[in-house]
């Protein structure tokens, strides 16, 4: 059991394929109620354990890749913890909600 809750300004390194750089996360935007599989209406404070929500991300380098639906390989990630290297969450990436076009700043933390 991790014991700190996954909240917004969290810096974590992100694992995907062969890839490894920071990221940090932005947005926790919502958070599935198990009782009856729905999506809780208000974005919650945190994640914790076992907990499966939408979060938004940001990456010090851009990230290519599939969404999940189309190819697992590249359609995951796993964050780590920076000081102590254990993994704290796995993710499936989605297809961006709207075009955006990086600018250099985008990817500082």
């Amino acid at each position: 059991m991790h014991p700190k809750p996954l909240t917004p300004g969290r810096k974590f390194h992100l694992k995907h394929t062969t890839t490894l750089c920071r990221a940090v996360v932005t947005a926790l935007e919502n958070r599935v109620n198990f009782a009856d599989l729905d999506l809780e209406p208000d974005p919650p404070a945190h994640l914790g354990l076992n907990d499966i929500g939408r979060v938004r991300l940001k990456t010090t380098r851009p990230l290519v890749f599939d969404s999940y639906r189309s190819n697992r390989l590249t359609g995951s990630f796993i964050l780590i913890e920076e000081g102590s290297n254990h993994t704290v969450a796995a993710g499936l990436l989605e297809p961006p909600r709207e075009l955006y076009k990086p600018e250099f700043e985008d990817f500082a933390i």
